[in-house]
């Protein structure tokens, strides 16, 4: 494929014979799902953890302890959580809204990003993005940059899905790419923009744009990748978000995005992607199957996604899944959390990779595995990791006593 440097390396694995202890820290949250988390990286006592619907977890103990919010805009909230901290230490929340006096999918018409100054502890009522007529917007994810040399510096982008008729099989309805941009803060969003060249369904499937997560590079490029079509998509901005590129592919995902694992009732694999602010160099996992078994893969590119070197991740086994990574920009390592269920597809356990810079890798097993939840019970389709200090702090759904749970773990990252 043009522009795919399609080189397999074989990845080194230090395992960890003892599981590293995790805490529940979502209390008497309803089954919680779809995990977003923020620290504050100029106080990391400061931790924001997003999970549907409208949960926020909130630590200002460096995770010992923490708070259950329910979140509340003026323009209602329901799910797809995405949490972020700037460098200045303001939280932000993103998520789905909820408008009053439309039904169900009609409620879904523009994203909604709330502020908090105050540690996650108090927010504002929300500012909506995106509303486009009768159009669902969904499955946005936020990024920001937060290099001080960057002509951006400051900025938060926001990146999503847009559905002319959300589940249609309509052919001439269509999904595309859209993209925002704030420079104050999430008080007023920029006009968005069409990122993808092609549209995809709408039927929130396979062949639908989905997944778009963004990122931002040394000089304030904008990157963002995400899945539809059975591809990859990758494309660049280079003047602070308001045009986009040609959109490349970057990767064949063989099952789609959609795969089916065992005792899940849907597992995505949707790309998720961060970039070394000193090298440049760029990363991007996402789960797909090529054979019997899912696995999480790896990409890199050092000259700003022309060419990519692809490395597979994962113990082997049995199925890898749904996948997310971190860099962390004061050891120079990435970390990449994931799932990894057993052979005989009996339990599920958590997983940290973490890779330096030569591709050298350790794994963690993160406490004790549970047993899949069953494909009657939604289980999410995303969980998330953060830098911590010199390692990261992951945070995931557990199915406990019959219920979802959220656990975090912090991996120092020394060894």
């Amino acid at each position: 494929m043009r522009l795919l440097l399609s080189i397999f390396l074989p990845v080194c694995a230090l395992i960890f014979s003892i599981p590293l202890k995790s805490q529940i820290i979502s209390g008497e949250a309803k089954n919680p799902n779809e995990i977003s988390i923020a620290v504050n990286h100029s106080d990391e006592s400061q931790i924001v953890v997003g999970a549907n619907i409208a949960y926020l977890f909130i630590s200002s103990d460096s995770g010992q302890s923490w708070k259950t919010r329910t979140q509340k805009s003026r323009l209602g909230v329901y799910g797809d959580p995405s949490v972020y901290c700037n460098s200045k230490g303001v939280f932000f929340h993103a998520h789905l809204s909820k408008t009053k006096g439309k039904g169900w999918p009609a409620w879904f018409d523009r994203m909604v990003v709330q502020r908090s100054r105050k540690r996650g502890r108090r927010w504002n009522r929300g500012t909506g993005v995106g509303l486009n007529g009768t159009r669902m917007q969904d499955k946005e994810w936020l990024c920001g940059d937060e290099n001080p040399n960057s002509p951006y510096y400051g900025n938060l982008y926001i990146s999503w899905t847009e559905f002319d008729q959300y589940e249609s099989e309509d052919t001439s309805c269509h999904s595309r790419i859209r993209f925002a941009v704030s420079n104050d803060e999430a008080r007023t969003f920029s006009e968005p923009v069409s990122v993808s060249d092609l549209e995809g369904d709408c039927r929130d499937d396979d062949g639908t744009l989905e997944g778009a997560t963004g990122t931002t590079g040394p000089s304030g490029e904008i990157y963002l990748v995400w899945a539809g079509r059975n591809r990859l998509w990758f494309d660049v901005s280079k003047d602070g978000g308001r045009s986009f590129g040609k959109d490349r592919e970057i990767a064949t995902l063989h099952e789609g995005w959609t795969l089916d694992i065992p005792g899940i009732n849907r597992s995505n694999g949707m790309p998720f992607l961060q970039c070394d602010p000193k090298s440049g160099r760029i990363y991007v996992v996402y789960g797909d199957r090529e054979g019997t078994l899912a696995s999480v893969i790896l990409l890199y590119s050092d000259d700003q996604g022309n060419n990519w070197t692809r490395i597979g991740i994962g113990q082997g086994g049995g199925h890898a899944f749904l996948p997310n990574l971190s860099f962390n920009p004061r050891s120079g390592k990435l970390g990449i959390l994931y799932y990894q269920l057993n052979a005989d597809t009996s339990l599920i356990q958590p997983v940290m990779c973490i890779l330096d810079k030569n591709m050298k890798s350790s794994y963690h097993m993160l406490d004790v595995p549970f047993s899949p939840p069953g494909k009657k019970i939604f289980f999410g389709d995303y969980i998330d990791i953060d830098y911590f200090g010199e390692g990261f702090m992951g945070a995931w759904m557990s199915y406990e006593e019959r219920k979802m749970v959220v656990r975090i773990a912090r991996v120092t990252g020394t060894s």
